[in-house]
C-alpha cells in the first residue's frame, strides 16, 4: 500500500529496511519537483513564443522517477520484491 500511495517518496523501501534506495527515492522526487517549480517562472504559454521548454526537463525527470515505484508495485505483486533480509515482501 504504501508503494502505490507515496511510492515517489521511497517510504515503502525504507519500510522494508532499505534506506538508501529509500532515500534515494525520496531526494529524487523532491528534486524533480523544485527543479519543476524553479522552471515554472520561466516559461510563457502564449502560443506564439514556445518557450515551454524549461518545464520540459523536469517534467521528464519526474516521470522517469516515477516508474521506479510502479516497477516495484509489480515486483510485489510478483512475489520478487525482498526486504534487506531476503525474505520476499507480500501485498
Amino acid at each position: 500500500m504504501l508503494g502505490v500511495l507515496l511510492g515517489p517518496l521511497g517510504l515503502h523501501r525504507m519500510y522494508v529496511g532499505r534506506w538508501p534506495t529509500g532515500l534515494a527515492q525520496a531526494a529524487g522526487t523532491v528534486a524533480g519537483v523544485w527543479w519543476l517549480l524553479a522552471a515554472l517562472p520561466q516559461v510563457s504559454l502564449r502560443i506564439e513564443s514556445w518557450r515551454v521548454w524549461p518545464v520540459i526537463p523536469p517534467l521528464l525527470a519526474l516521470f522517469a522517477w516515477g516508474l521506479w515505484p510502479v516497477a516495484d508495485v509489480a515486483r510485489l505483486l510478483a512475489g520478487r520484491f525482498r526486504d534487506t533480509g531476503g525474505a520476499v515482501v507480500r501485498p
